[in-house]
C-alpha cells in the first residue's frame, strides 16, 4: 500500500500520455448538447471510439479496488446461492401440485401442475454484493390465487410448505405491501419472494416474460411483480459491453452507498435507477470501459441532461388493448416529475417518483463532485490509479451550520417495529417535502439503530431517521431596468447556504420547522394498523448534542477532546474559571440531578475556524468573548439568566451573540427565557452563527412528541442539556 501511495505521488506531476482526453471531453459536451436538444430520447451512440490503453489500465485498477472492497463473492457461496436456487424451484413446483389437489383438478391436471421460478435485480445483472438478497418471482398458473395460496397458514399454501422445508429458517409474509413478498432464508440465503398468477392453466417449463401478452388478464401486484423480471432482462438486453456494464455499476453502487444517495424510498437512487443510468451510458458510449463509463455518467446527469427530460433506456411502446396506465408526459400527474427515469418495459413507469426537490438537489451536487473528482483521478496517470478518493464516505452528520430532525421510532418487539418502520419509512418522503419549503434538507438514506446499552430505562427496540437541515441562502434581488420592480432571484439548485445571515426585506430570517413535524408526526400516528406501543418521537437536535454513537468511534469529532477533571476543588480553584477555548463540549459545564451535562458553545454550531467565535461566562457575571464576527453584546436580561444559572436555578444555554441574525439581547434574553422555562420539550432554540447563518429553530410544543416517557439514552444528551 505504501509503494502504491509514493507510486501515485511520483505520478501524479508527469504529463497525460492521452493529453488530447480533457479537449475531447470539452468539445465532446458541446456535441452532446446540440444532439440531446435536437434529440432529448438521444437513443443513439453519441461516441463509437473504443477505450485507449489508459482507460484500459484505469478500468484494471478500478476492478482491483472493488475487489479489495470485498464486493464479490467466493465461489463457495455462488454455489450455495445455485443451489439454494434449484431447491426453491422444486418446492414450488410441489407447492402447486397440492394447489391444484385442492382446487379438485383431474388427477392428469395435478400431475402436469407447474409454478417456476425467475431472478431479478443485482442477481440476476450480476452486480450483487457477498450475502446479498435474491430477489425471485414465482409464476403460477391462473388456479392458484395469492391471498388464499401463497399467503396463509394452511396446509397448500406456500408460506406453510416453506415453514415445513428443510433448511428454511425464517419465512416472514409481507401480504400488504405495494409489492407483496415472502422473505424467506433458506440455507443462510435471503430470498425476496413475489408472486404472479398468469392467465395461464399450464406453466410451460421455457416460459418467456418478456411479450407483453404475458400481462393480459393479471392484477396489479401481478403485474408489478412482473415488470421486475422484465425489465432487469431488457436491460441486459440493450446493454451492448456486459462485463464493462457490470463493473460500472458495482462502482456506482458502491460511490451512491457511500455518499448517501442509495435510497429509493428516501428520494434518492435504487438499484434499478442505477442500473438504467448506467446503461444509458453505456448505450451512449458502447466500446468504452467501465473507469469511462462512470466519469461520464456523472458528467452527462449532473451537468449536461436536462432534467425534467424523461430518460428513456428504449423507445417507449404502449399498448392500447392492454389499458394499463402508462408513463405520460402530458398527464398532468406525470409532469410534475423531477427526475424520471423511465422503465424500458411495458407498462412504462417513472422509477424515480419519490425524488424531492431537494433529493434532486443533492444528487445533482453528487453528481457533480463526482465528475470533478474523476477527472482529478482520471485525466492524470497515476501508477495505480487512486480510486479510492471517489468513494470518500459523505460525512452527513458533519455538515457545517447544521440542525438535525431525529425520528425515534419505538415498538413494543421486533415484529412490531418491522411493521411500524415499514410506514414511517414509506412517510418519511412527506416530511422532506414538507420541510424542503423552508430548509435545505438531506434525509439520512436509512434508520439507523442505537446500540442496545443506549436505552437502559427502556428496552423497547426502535430505529432512529435523521434529517440534516441547513438554511436557504438569502434570495438574491435584482432591478428590471424598464419597470423598476424588484425581482427576486433563485440561488442554484443544491447549493447550500453560504451567507444565510442576510435577509431580503420583510422577511424574518428565522426558520420554523414546528408544523411541517408536528403534521408528519400526526399523520404517522393516524396509520390505521398501528398498535399499542407504536410510538414516534420526533427531536431537532444541534450537532454538539448527537449521541455519539451516530458517529465512527463513538465521538462527536466537532466537540473538543474533553479535560480530566482537577482532583479536588483547591486544583480546580487554581486552574481559574472554564476556559473560553477547549471546555468540555465547548462551553459552560453544569449539574443537574447530580448528572454532569456539557453544553457546547455556539461557536462549534456556527462553523468558525477557531474552536470558539463568541463566549459568555457564567462566572462573576457576564463576560463576552471577541470572535471573527465581532463583540456580541448581553443586555441585562441575557445578565439576569445568567445569574440565573450560576444561582443554581434550571441549567439555561446563556447565548453571548447574535441571535435570530439581530445583534440586540433580546433573541439571546428569549432563547434563555425559553430554556428555563420549557422542560422536557427537546431542543427549543437554537443561536445564531459567527456570521449569522445559522439555522434558528422555534421551539417545539410539547404535543409534537409522546411525552409520556421521555427518551433514555438515544437522544439523552438532549435532555441533559436543554431540560
Amino acid at each position: 500500500k505504501q509503494h502504491r501511495e509514493s507510486a501515485c505521488r511520483a505520478e501524479h506531476t508527469r504529463p497525460c500520455p492521452d493529453r488530447d482526453l480533457a479537449d475531447r471531453l470539452v468539445v465532446g459536451s458541446r456535441t452532446r448538447q446540440s444532439r440531446m436538444a435536437a434529440d432529448p430520447g438521444s437513443f443513439a451512440p453519441l461516441n463509437q471510439e473504443p477505450s485507449s490503453e489508459l482507460e484500459r489500465k484505469q478500468t484494471k485498477h478500478l476492478l482491483e479496488f472493488m475487489q479489495e472492497q470485498k464486493l464479490y463473492e467466493d465461489s463457495s457461496e455462488a454455489m450455495l446461492r445455485e443451489e439454494v436456487l434449484g431447491q426453491m424451484d422444486q418446492v414450488v413446483k410441489s407447492w402447486v401440485k397440492l394447489v391444484a389437489k385442492q382446487r379438485g383438478l383431474a388427477r392428469s391436471d395435478v400431475q402436469d401442475a407447474n409454478a417456476k421460478i425467475f431472478t431479478f435485480g443485482s442477481y440476476r445483472l450480476g452486480v450483487h454484493a457477498p450475502g446479498a438478497d435474491i430477489d425471485v418471482l414465482c409464476v403460477g398458473p391462473m388456479y392458484a390465487k395469492r391471498e388464499e395460496h401463497f399467503f396463509g397458514t394452511e396446509a397448500y399454501c406456500l408460506e406453510t410448505v416453506l415453514r415445513g422445508t428443510p433448511g428454511v429458517s425464517d419465512v416472514q409474509p409481507v401480504p400488504k405491501a405495494f409489492v407483496p413478498v415472502l422473505k424467506v432464508v433458506f440455507r443462510g440465503i435471503e430470498l425476496d419472494v413475489l408472486y404472479a398468477s398468469l392467465a395461464m392453466h399450464l406453466i410451460p417449463e421455457d416460459l418467456d416474460l418478456a411479450p407483453n401478452s404475458v400481462l393480459r388478464g393479471c392484477d396489479e401486484q401481478s403485474v408489478r411483480s412482473l415488470n421486475g423480471c422484465r425489465v432487469t432482462d431488457t436491460i441486459l438486453r440493450a446493454v451492448p459491453n456486459v462485463p464493462a456494464f457490470r463493473l460500472a455499476l458495482k462502482a456506482i453502487k458502491l460511490w451512491a452507498e457511500r455518499r448517501g444517495v442509495y435510497s429509493n424510498v428516501t428520494g434518492f437512487l435504487g438499484g434499478v435507477n442505477m442500473a438504467l443510468l448506467v446503461a444509458k451510458v453505456c448505450k451512449w458510449y458502447p466500446k468504452k470501459d467501465a473507469s469511462y463509463l462512470v466519469m461520464m455518467l456523472f458528467m452527462m446527469f449532473g451537468s449536461t441532461w436536462k432534467w425534467p427530460n424523461p430518460l428513456h433506456l428504449v423507445p417507449q411502446t404502449n399498448d392500447n388493448s392492454m389499458g394499463l396506465d402508462v408513463w405520460d408526459p402530458n398527464n398532468p400527474r406525470d409532469q410534475k416529475a423531477l427526475m424520471p427515469i423511465i422503465t424500458p418495459a411495458y407498462p412504462a413507469m417513472n422509477s424515480t417518483y419519490s425524488v424531492s426537490k431537494s433529493t434532486m438537489a443533492v444528487m445533482l451536487e453528487e453528481f457533480r463532485r463526482g465528475f470533478e473528482v474523476c477527472k482529478q483521478v482520471l485525466l492524470t496517470p497515476h501508477a495505480v490509479t487512486p480510486w479510492g478518493r471517489l468513494f470518500e464516505a459523505h460525512r452527513f452528520f458533519e455538515v457545517k451550520n447544521a440542525f438535525y430532525v431525529g425520528i425515534d421510532v419505538v415498538a413494543a418487539d421486533s415484529a412490531d417495529l418491522d411493521r411500524w418502520d415499514g410506514w414511517v419509512r414509506s412517510r418519511v418522503r412527506i416530511l422532506v417535502r414538507q420541510l424542503e419549503e423552508h430548509a435545505n434538507v438531506r434525509p439520512y438514506p436509512d434508520p439507523m439503530k442505537p446500540p442496545i446499552d443506549v436505552n437502559p430505562g427502556d428496552a423497547r427496540p426502535r430505529k432512529v431517521y435523521y434529517l440534516c437541515l441547513t438554511k436557504k441562502a438569502a434570495e438574491a434581488a435584482a432591478v428590471n431596468a424598464v419597470t423598476g420592480q424588484v425581482v427576486p432571484v433563485q440561488p442554484a439548485p443544491g447549493a447550500l447556504a453560504r451567507n444565510a445571515g442576510a435577509t431580503t426585506a420583510g422577511k424574518s430570517n428565522n426558520v420554523n420547522v414546528t408544523e411541517p413535524i408536528k403534521n408528519f408526526r400526526a399523520q404517522v400516528m393516524a396509520w390505521d394498523d398501528r398498535k399499542e406501543g407504536m410510538e414516534l418521537r420526533p427531536h431537532v437536535l444541534r450537532q454538539n448534542v448527537l449521541p455519539a454513537w451516530v458517529f465512527p468511534g463513538g465521538r462527536n469529532p466537532l466537540l473538543p477532546v474533553k479535560k480530566e477533571e482537577p482532583a479536588d476543588a483547591a486544583a480546580a480553584a487554581s486552574t481559574g474559571p472554564a476556559a473560553l477555548e477547549g471546555a468540555p463540549a465547548g462551553g459552560v459545564k453544569r449539574e443537574r440531578d447530580g448528572e454532569e451535562a456539557n453544553v457546547a458553545g455556539a461557536s462549534s454550531m456556527a462553523g468558525s475556524d477557531g474552536p470558539a467565535a463568541k463566549r459568555v461566562k457564567a462566572e462573576g457575571g457576564a463576560e463576552a468573548g471577541s470572535g471573527e464576527a465581532g463583540a456580541a453584546s448581553m443586555s441585562g436580561s441575557e445578565a439576569a439568566a445568567t445569574a440565573a444559572t450560576a444561582s443554581g436555578q434550571t441549567a439555561a444555554k446563556v447565548m453571548g451573540e447574535t441571535v435570530g441574525g439581530s445583534s440586540g439581547g433580546a433573541g439571546a434574553a428569549a432563547v434563555a427565557q425559553a430554556l428555563l422555562g420549557k422542560r422536557g420539550r427537546g431542543v427549543l432554540a437554537a443561536s445564531g452563527s459567527r456570521e449569522g447563518s445559522e439555522l434558528n429553530l422555534e421551539s417545539m410544543d410539547a404535543d409534537m412528541m409522546d411525552t409520556s416517557a421521555q427518551p433514555s439514552g438515544t437522544h439523552a444528551s438532549l435532555y441533559k442539556a436543554d431540560t
